[in-house]
């Protein structure tokens, strides 16, 4: 007997209904599809980044296609340093614009096939796929931690800002992405007990245990 294929929710990695809301932006507009997938809740109204759910469903399905593909991808974990001074100082207004600044810059500097998704707060983690070596993941982090230093002029704020970054690489570091996640939060907390303002690949040696 023929072999049916697979449903596309099932290639894709995401439920059926969110493989009908891709579909429906193809079909009738990105405006449409963003409304959509806001109400899904998976994107952040406030920063256009993945919330932490679709980030889930993308990394599992870009880690299939590196396993089938034999080849890397990275995750960033990204913490904004002493964000909490900037709606101290400002207010909560000017930090919600900032955030948002900040999210633009992160798909700006990086590559459009790689994902910016918003944890909550001042955490983002960026998702960089079919990378050649760690080498490349280094290159980029060195390329955000710059994005971020040009001045944000939002309402009396002129001054750029400082970000740790924690690497995790598969299939170096591990081969799904909740160990990746926490790989690369340990690498993050190693930064911010370093100093902050910079980046670093996980390392069993050097990191402690993630927050989880």
């Amino acid at each position: 007997s023929t072999k049916k294929p697979a449903p596309w929710s099932d290639v894709l990695g995401f439920d059926a209904a969110t493989v009908s809301l891709l579909v429906a932006g193809l079909i009738f507009g990105r405006k449409k599809l963003l409304t959509n997938l806001y109400n899904r809740r998976l994107l952040w109204t406030l920063t256009a980044a993945f919330s932490m759910s679709a980030l889930n469903d993308v990394l599992t399905l870009e880690i299939a296609r590196a396993m089938r593909n034999l080849a890397r991808l990275a995750v960033f974990y990204l913490d904004l340093d002493k964000f909490k001074q900037v709606n101290d100082i400002h207010g909560h207004a000017a930090g919600d614009r900032v955030l948002q600044e900040v999210a633009a810059r992160l798909r700006e500097a990086l590559r459009a096939s790689d994902t910016v998704a918003r944890l909550g707060g001042d955490e983002f983690v960026a998702l960089l796929p079919g990378i050649d070596s760690p080498r490349d993941a280094e290159i980029a982090a060195e390329k955000l931690l710059k994005s971020l230093r040009d001045s944000f002029r939002v309402a009396d704020l002129a001054r750029g800002l400082s970000v740790s970054i924690g690497i995790a690489v598969f299939p170096d570091d591990g081969d799904d992405g909740s160990r990746l996640l926490q790989k690369a939060d340990a690498a993050m907390y190693n930064v911010k007990n370093r100093g902050r303002d910079g980046w670093k690949r996980y390392d069993s040696r050097t990191n402690g245990p993630s927050r989880s």
